[in-house]
């Protein structure tokens, strides 16, 4: 099996999830899931994402690939994280990471088309409408099955109303991928496990002044 580990960016990644990333290859190397197994690591540097997002799950197809493991380059993840959701045997898998405002809501959106929560009792595989595409795996022949463009983004009329809303290119493909006849799952455990890395910036209306200071 080849797997094609897919990692959109900037021209600069996160340190910490360079740290998941190292750990999560150090333990495929040692731990290969099945053999054999053929590893190719693809970068794609674009300000555009869903540009960047076509243009890997093109090349990881034009290289051969089984799998496509698609890595944003803000998240964090355990190192076992391939290996969890390959066990699933299933061909489309994600993690519900939560969105970076505050308070936070996840950004997986269920079958009822309302925000999808994994909460403490969360446990299992969960088909959903839409999810983000930070830490997925999914297999090459929904590629191969579904025309392109796989990813793209778009304005729509909300509610016939001069009020626009836009379509991101995660829920484009999760709607491209379900018309084409196959399930989106999201796993709760490990969704517990993914940080979604931000920047915030600090002022002294965070500070919390001590009485008689």
């Amino acid at each position: 099996m080849k797997l094609s580990i897919c990692l959109p960016s900037m021209s600069q990644v996160h340190a910490d999830f360079l740290v998941s990333f190292n750990n999560m290859i150090a333990y495929i190397m040692s731990n290969p899931p099945m053999m054999p197994l053929e590893l190719e690591i693809v970068n794609q540097q674009s300000s555009l994402i869903h540009m960047a997002r076509e243009f890997l799950a093109q090349r990881a197809l034009n290289e051969g690939a089984d799998m496509l493991l698609l890595l944003d380059s803000d998240m964090t993840f355990p190192k076992d994280t391939f290996h969890r959701l390959m066990a699933h045997g299933v061909d489309f898998v994600a993690c519900n990471y939560v969105q970076r405002v505050i308070p936070s809501i996840p950004n997986a959106v269920n079958l009822d088309m309302k925000a999808c929560y994994t909460l403490p009792e969360s446990t299992g595989i969960e088909q959903v409408n839409s999810v983000g595409l930070g830490v997925a795996l999914i297999n090459a022949n929904v590629f191969k099955d579904l025309p392109q463009p796989w990813f793209d983004t778009y304005w729509y009329q909300k509610d016939g109303k001069k009020e626009y809303s836009m379509i991101g290119e995660d829920v484009f493909f999760c709607r491209k991928v379900t018309h084409g006849g196959y399930k989106v799952l999201i796993d709760h455990d490990l969704s517990k496990e993914i940080g979604h890395l931000g920047t915030i910036t600090f002022t002294h209306d965070m500070v919390e002044v001590p009485d008689g200071a």
